[in-house]
């Protein structure tokens, strides 16, 4: 059953799912013991949650909520203009909000779309990066070399399109740099990242929202260096850093130069975060995590299981307003008592409740509050 309640409850847990996450992940000694496994899969189940806002009855236990979420109730109910209620004023505006970022995004896909057309007409040979992706084995996968590309990134959902700049580097660089971004598009972070972006276009006001998204690049980046440096020896590691090291000095000397979907509306999956607000100690968490071994796969599956847990007992309760009928609408008041009420159970197995001999209700079953009531059974 889906209530306006049941609603509310999922929203908050999709948020208090996204907080967790993104304190998290800026802790380096958690991700290198722990992994990325259960952040990601928190964030999945925290989406499935969202669109999950049920209350199961025989499960879900009601908390009642006696002032705060009355007096929130109240207020939404509350006439403004011409009859038009402050829920309605609120929704209004919501859209409106979701319907101007949508235009934006709509905006910057085109703008993305006239660079990437810019990229492919102005693109240096690529020959050498394609023969190393054939070597390295990446199926489904395009490259283009442009100088226009500040930094390399990654679109596409059922081929790989990566975008490199021109730059010096190594064979085993190249191969370093193929890998991650070929990595992004196997974990489908595009898709990821453009779930997102709708997330955040709908919860426009929600800044709980807004500052995940912010820093969802930076959990797919380590999610993305932990899956490649798994093949990696302790001297490729090396190599991995130096190769990402050199990405950024060469992203922020081209600052300029970069996509929009580089930027905090991303849609592509970038290589490095030169916006990042705390860019040098990302790099250095970066740097340590590749530099350091593999986490423990016990605790690993021990956070796991604890998120699992977690979303399970999420569908077992609910925050519902107390709220007193209008007195219009009480007709009588009686206490439950064993000795003013009874139920009747009717010979076609109805429940009806009666009080002092009269009918006052019939009862879809017998609620708690009513157990100690004697029950007469009719005969058929």
């Amino acid at each position: 059953m889906i209530t306006g309640f049941s609603l509310i409850v999922a929203i908050l847990l999709f948020n208090l799912a996204l907080a967790v996450i993104v304190l998290l992940q800026k802790r380096t000694w958690y991700l290198a013991r722990f992994g990325t496994s259960a952040l990601v899969l928190l964030m999945l189940l925290g989406a499935i949650r969202f669109f999950l806002p049920v209350s199961i009855p025989p499960v879900t236990n009601a908390i009642p909520s006696f002032v705060i979420l009355p007096r929130i109730v109240a207020i939404l109910r509350t006439e403004l203009i011409a009859g038009i209620e402050v829920q309605t004023m609120l929704l209004a505006l919501w859209g409106i909000g979701s319907a101007v970022l949508l235009l934006r995004l709509m905006l910057t896909f085109r703008k993305l779309r006239k660079l990437k057309e810019l990229y492919n007409t102005k693109c240096s040979d690529n020959s050498h990066a394609a023969q190393t992706a054939e070597k390295l084995g990446l199926k489904h996968c395009k490259i283009v070399v442009s100088p226009y590309v500040g930094a390399p990134f990654v679109t596409g959902v059922f081929r790989a399109l990566i975008y490199l700049p021109e730059l010096d580097i190594s064979d085993s660089e190249l191969e370093m740099i193929l890998r991650h971004e070929y990595q992004h598009f196997k974990q489908c972070d595009f898709l990821v990242k453009g779930f997102y972006n709708m997330m955040s276009i709908i919860f426009w006001w929600n800044p709980f929202v807004h500052y995940f998204h912010r820093n969802l690049d930076r959990l797919l980046e380590v999610r993305c260096d932990a899956a490649v440096k798994k093949r990696l020896t302790n001297g490729e590691k090396a190599t991995y850093i130096d190769a990402l090291y050199r990405i950024m000095r060469h992203a922020e000397l081209n600052e300029a130069m970069k996509l929009p979907a580089e930027s905090s509306i991303s849609v592509s999956s970038a290589f490095v975060l030169t916006g990042a607000a705390d860019y040098e100690s990302f790099v250095e968490q970066r740097f340590k995590l590749i530099a350091s071994g593999e986490g423990s796969v016990k605790m690993q599956i021990v956070s796991i299981a604890l998120v699992m847990a977690v979303f399970s007992g999420s569908f077992m309760l609910i925050i519902q307003p107390h709220m007193d009928p209008p007195e219009a609408d009480i007709v009588g008041a009686y206490i439950v008592s064993p000795g003013v009420m009874h139920i009747l159970v009717t010979a076609d197995g109805r429940y009806e409740l009666f009080a002092d001999g009269e009918f006052l209700v019939e009862l879809p079953e017998i609620p708690e509050v009513f157990a100690d009531l004697p029950i007469i059974i009719e005969e058929r």
